[in-house]
């Protein structure tokens, strides 16, 4: 290689410069220009540097010589596209074609292939090269160099191997760098292009929005992320009465949103700087009067070349006048169309300039018989009903002539063919600046079959609207409940997600009283005081956990509908006085007033009802009145209204939100999730509640204000006691105390439990260990006066037990003890047992037992 292969070699990489330069300089600009001759212009240009490449080649041999003419039709193509490539390859072709010599063809098909294959890449491999552009550039100039080398195979015989062996590494080393290199240049040069190019854009753009912010009719805004203006437009100014230096760089919110909304406000934009996609919405804005305008605003965010949030731009419409048209325009619209439907008449409305009908009312297609289809759309010549011709052209010249037409009477042909004469009042009115004919029809025929007719297929129109509406109203049904189990089935997860949460807490809670407190009385240095602290702890423990676990169960057997009333005679006073006892107590923990209202006579008082579910159902209601309230008072009360006992249940206490009002009655619901976060609560007890009220053939309501207390109201059938009963009171003196008790028990701590408190009421106690013990010792003892007997014992049950001792003794009070609370549980025992009672037994509930038969 001597200095002229340098110098050869020098120059050709001189034109391909020129080729990147002309491009960037020229091409560039006009590369997207859709006029041809801009493309035809540049094949040429770039066809006479192919040939200025060619004549200045690097001979190999007589007639074979090389240049980097396929670096710069392919890459060329690759960048200008069809037009100028196509040319530059057909003026290359003919100058190689015309040099001859051996390589002629060869040269000839490296013209083609490397033109072609810059095409293809431009128009296959766009997003390739827009990713990785070196590596895109590279591999086409492999592609274009290995094809010319397939090309060497056109050489003669003598020549094609070792052409071959020749320029093998070359063309595959130095000719697709040179490729990448002249690429790399071009996709720089197109980018810088178009970033400066698109920077021209925006700066423009820039210009014409901010003139336009500044003289358009509309709000312009820019807030910084604190709320402070940043920018304002001419307008803002000129509505609000404010001047430019009073507002910039102050806080929006506190100048122009109101004291009433800025929270409110404030939250929405907060939202929309945080990303939330909030583009529209309305508020008010202060003017500096005083008065107030409801602007809609379109917003978006204003960032930072890091993509941080730099301010908020918003476009605000005035639409304060525009709201109150529309709201005017709406009630005007709505009050002509109840007045336009209502009508008895028929009213048509028909447009003057072609005589088409726009509208009809309802009373139209009644009196015609026609679909307002069969009317809308039509001239009033087209629709038919028009018995005479001859009297639509002197209604028409009438309306022409005078504007207005008054009863025009006129003979119309209904749908069934019938004829019926009209009076006609017309007159002309202007609707969005069209002018139309609102004409109202009135039937005055005296024909009575044709107004039978007419009836008779009202009637049967009603009837298909009515079926078709009871089929579509039943769909609607349809499709509701599908939606609502749909939404129970969801709820029902996340309940009972939350249920076995609560239950847990709830159960736990006691347990672990109980369990802690029992491990400390088993110390030895523990003081009397503190051992009867923790003895009550243990016990309200113990009470907290047997209601939630009898919660529960009652709720169970609600569901299977396993609960059944045991109605018996109640006495409304002593339950109320009972019930005033049981929970004054707790009242006064919190120094709430418990109070009373009894507003029946005493006459009254004495029902036929299930007295423990009535019982259950008013201490569920108590006992949220008094926890969910903190000062004040809880009420309860009665009074009868003709058929019915309406009791009620008021507190002063925190109140129900009105959307949680439906909800509560369900099982494992309370209003809110706080509530039992600070309440506690299984959300139980009104399931229970409403479940033992509806037994009862009674319903269930609350009314509430939040912060303004809740009364729970539900009513019973009143079901008066005709015959007045002798009836031994609570308080009256006892007449006899018997002295003998048999507690037929298996269990060793329930006997001891029963044998300590009999003991304390001076009574003396016998046990049985099982039910064949109890018989034999009722046989050999006629002393016993009332027997204890459990239900589950070992050798014979105590329902067996107690059926032979009744057989022995009818009068002899036998008192069960089970473990089973629900009622339906102890039902089929009524027959057998004279009581029952459950466990754990209560003193309390133990002794009005004993009271009831008289042995305390």
């Amino acid at each position: 290689m001597g200095h002229e292969f340098f110098a050869r070699l020098i120059q050709n990489i001189s034109l391909l410069l020129v080729f990147s330069y002309l491009y960037n300089s020229n091409w560039l600009n006009n590369n997207t220009n859709k006029e041809i001759i801009h493309k035809a212009i540049a094949g040429v240009i770039l066809g006479f540097m192919g040939i200025l490449l060619m004549k200045t080649p690097w001979i190999y041999q007589p007639g074979i010589s090389f240049d980097t003419r396929s670096i710069l039709l392919s890459v060329s193509a690759l960048f200008l596209g069809f037009i100028p490539s196509a040319i530059a390859m057909a003026i290359t072709f003919m100058y190689r074609f015309s040099m001859g010599g051996d390589g002629v063809y060869m040269g000839i098909m490296v013209i083609i292939s490397s033109g072609l294959i810059g095409l293809i890449w431009r128009y296959f491999f766009k997003e390739f090269t827009k990713k990785k552009a070196a590596l895109s550039f590279l591999t086409m100039g492999f592609i274009v160099h290995f094809v010319m080398l397939i090309w060497t195979s056109l050489l003669p015989d003598e020549k094609s191997l070792n052409t071959l062996y020749a320029i093998a590494i070359p063309t595959l080393s130095i000719y697709p760098m040179g490729t990448m290199l002249l690429g790399i240049l071009l996709n720089k040069q197109q980018l810088n292009w178009e970033n400066r190019k698109a920077k021209e854009s925006l700066l423009e753009m820039d210009r014409r929005f901010s003139d336009m912010m500044k003289n358009v009719q509309l709000i312009s805004v820019i807030l910084d992320t604190n709320g402070k203006i940043i920018f304002c437009n001419e307008y803002l100014l000129r509505i609000t009465g404010f001047l430019y230096e009073e507002i910039i760089n102050k806080n929006w919110f506190e100048i122009f949103i109101p004291q009433e909304t800025r929270a409110k406000v404030y939250k929405t934009t907060n939202k929309i700087i945080q990303g939330d996609s909030i583009l529209y919405f309305e508020n008010e804005i202060c003017t500096k009067s005083g008065e107030k305008l409801l602007i809609a605003w379109s917003n978006t965010l204003l960032k930072d070349e890091n993509g941080e949030t730099e301010a908020i731009a918003a476009i605000g419409e005035n639409i304060t006048d525009k709201k109150r048209y529309i709201e005017a325009l709406k009630k005007s619209k709505s009050k002509f169309n109840t007045l336009f439907n209502a009508s008895p008449d028929a009213i048509m409305i028909t447009r003057m300039a072609d005589n088409i009908i726009s509208n009809v009312n309802k009373s139209a297609c009644l009196i015609s018989g026609y679909q307002r289809h069969d009317f809308i759309g039509k001239t009033i010549y087209q629709s038919n009903i028009w018995h005479n011709k001859k009297q639509i052209a002197e209604y028409t010249a009438l309306m022409d002539a005078e504007k207005k037409v008054s009863n025009f009477e006129a003979e119309l042909q209904m749908k069934d063919n019938s004829v019926k004469t009209v009076l006609i009042s017309g007159e002309i009115t202007e609707i969005h600046n069209e002018l139309f004919i609102m004409a109202v029809v009135r039937d005055i025929t005296e024909r009575k079959n044709a107004e039978k007719a007419i009836q008779q297929k009202t009637k049967e129109t009603a009837k298909l609207n009515k079926e078709l509406a009871e089929t579509i109203s039943k769909l609607e049904m349809l499709n509701k409940e599908l939606i609502v189990q749909k939404e129970k089935a969801e709820e029902s997860n996340r309940l009972k997600s939350a249920f076995l949460q609560n239950m847990s807490h709830e159960i736990r809670t006691p347990m672990n009283a109980i369990i802690g407190f029992t491990g400390f009385l088993a110390k030895n240095n523990i003081v009397p005081e503190k051992k009867a602290h923790f003895i009550e702890i243990i016990q309200n423990s113990a009470e907290q956990l047997l209601a939630v676990v009898t919660n529960i169960l009652t709720v169970s057997s609600l569901e299977t509908k396993q609960e059944k009333p045991e109605y018996l005679e109640t006495d409304i006073f002593q339950l109320f006085n009972e019930m005033h006892s049981i929970f004054e107590l707790q009242a006064s923990k919190k120094n709430i007033a418990l109070i009373s209202n009894i507003a029946i006579v005493v006459e009254e008082s004495l029902v036929i009802t299930d007295k423990t579910m009535l019982i259950q159902i008013i201490s569920n209601l108590l006992n949220n009145a008094i926890k969910f309230t903190e000062q004040g008072s809880v009420e309860l009360g009665v009074f009868l209204k003709e058929t019915v006992l309406n009791f009620y249940v008021k507190d002063t206490g925190i109140g129900i939100k009105p959307e949680y009002q439906h909800i509560i009655f369900e099982r494992f619901n309370q209003a809110e999730i706080s509530i039992q976060t600070k309440y506690g609560g299984t959300g139980l007890g009104l399931s229970i509640c409403k479940g033992f009220v509806e037994l009862l053939g009674g319903k269930i309501w609350v009314e509430s204000m939040p912060g303004n207390g809740t009364t729970f109201h539900f009513t019973l059938p009143y079901k008066p006691v005709r015959i007045k009963k002798n009836i031994l009171s609570l308080t009256s003196e006892k007449l006899y105390k018997p002295k003998t008790i048999l507690v037929a028990e298996d269990e060793e701590n329930n006997f001891l439990f029963l044998e300590e408190f009999l003991n304390y009421m001076e009574i003396k106690v016998l046990r049985a260990a099982n039910g064949k013990i109890a018989i034999e010792m009722i046989q050999d003892n006629t002393e016993i006066d009332l027997v204890l007997m459990d239900i589950k014992m070992p050798v014979m049950s105590g329902e067996k037990a107690a059926a032979e001792i009744k057989k022995r003794r009818t009068n002899l009070p036998i008192i069960a003890q089970t473990a089973y609370a629900m009622e339906y549980e102890v039902y089929k025992y009524n027959n057998i047992f004279d009581d029952y009672i459950t466990k754990p037994i209560q003193i309390s509930e133990l002794k009005n037992k004993l009271s009831k038969y008289n042995i305390v």
